[in-house]
């Protein structure tokens, strides 16, 4: 089973799943006893089950971090209290996966988590309407992804990094940091090399003799699988902030309400994002089986949020429909007919730049 991490909060004494792939946050209708205010969403799980909501209800938490944090909740039918991309985006908390803690990054103060089981019913999205009507705008939307998918040349994959007008730039003061390479054996050691082989036959890394070298770092993901990348928190702290805004999610989710709306994911979306090439050796990354350095943005690096949204608004800034938070790509529209017209304007822009959609979620 998987584990996730929960945060009690001191005032009413309830236990919070920490999940920033939910892009609201919510408490059970069973703590609730008072009226509540009224709601205008709607919410589905991420499997795409509906969600009964109730209402809206003011909660002020103490989360052992030296200040309170107000927010209005949504009082839906889970069993599991969440603290959602909404709450954390807009209070400046960011989850320490790695260390099991909560970080506060207007104050610098910490709170410890702990682990427990995943809660049947976690991330959620806000929507209006949760499925493709029955009848011809279904087969249209089909037909739409199926000619898009098959226009690619390797459908959902990356031969190459596309030659974008925006790269990632790592502007670093002091000298450059290295370490010695992590050991690793048997399961890791094996899906690590996978891994590297096969982003170095896509052009994503090459062989490095850069004087920069931070240590392989892998995160496990749901399956038994992992996610290879770098471990830059010395290279991070060497790193000078990049201050391009990021999408306030309030704002988005104002905009979402009664809209038709898809969400386009694209495939290792970071990668996609070339790094300038004076910067290259700065990702460089020691492993057991050589020194490798990132062609394409890898994750973990500072100010890689703002340079793939910075990236975003100049290939999308004509596409007045479109908005993008973090990786993922919203399209908006007003019913099903625009909807499928813009989808095909941002299938045709990406396909232009050479970007890859994730077909596996669309």
């Amino acid at each position: 089973m998987e584990r996730r991490l929960y945060i009690f909060d001191r005032g009413s004494n309830i236990r919070f799943l920490v999940d920033s792939g939910s892009v609201v946050s919510i408490v059970p209708r069973k703590f609730i006893r008072r009226p509540l205010q009224r709601q205008a969403l709607r919410l589905q799980a991420a499997n795409g089950t509906p969600i009964a909501t109730y209402g809206n209800f003011d909660l002020t938490l103490n989360l052992g971090l030296r200040r309170p944090y107000a927010w209005r909740f949504t009082v839906a039918s889970v069993d599991m209290a969440i603290l959602g991309a909404d709450f954390l985006s807009h209070h400046g908390l960011l989850l320490d996966l790695k260390n099991r803690r909560l970080l506060d990054s207007h104050t610098s103060v910490f709170a410890a988590c702990f682990i427990g089981p995943t809660a049947q019913v976690h991330s959620t999205s806000a929507i209006d309407t949760w499925t493709v009507p029955d009848g011809p705008f279904r087969a249209d939307y089909n037909q739409l992804l199926d000619d898009v998918y098959k226009s690619e040349a390797e459908p959902g994959e990356m031969a190459s990094i596309p030659d974008l007008p925006v790269h990632h730039r790592i502007i670093t003061f002091g000298q450059p940091v290295f370490t010695r390479p992590r050991r690793l054996a048997g399961e890791r050691l094996a899906a690590a090399k996978k891994e590297f082989d096969d982003l170095l036959q896509r052009g994503i890394i090459r062989p490095s003799s850069s004087q920069w070298a931070s240590p392989i770092h892998l995160v496990p993901k749901p399956g038994g699988k992992w996610r290879v990348t770098g471990d830059y928190r010395q290279l991070n702290a060497r790193t000078r902030p990049d201050r391009h805004p990021l999408p306030i999610i309030e704002d988005l989710l104002q905009e979402i309400n009664g809209r038709v709306f898809s969400v386009v994911d694209l495939r290792r979306a970071f990668y996609q994002i070339p790094v300038a090439e004076e910067d290259i050796p700065k990702t460089a990354v020691t492993t057991p089986f050589g020194l490798f350095e990132f062609v394409g943005m890898p994750l973990g690096l500072r100010n890689s949020a703002q340079s793939f949204q910075r990236a975003m608004n100049h290939l999308l800034r004509n596409l007045n429909y479109v908005k993008c938070y973090q990786d993922d790509i919203l399209v908006l529209s007003s019913n099903h007919e625009e909807h499928l017209r813009h989808l095909r304007g941002l299938f045709d822009v990406l396909q232009r730049a050479n970007l890859h959609v994730n077909w596996d979620k669309c």
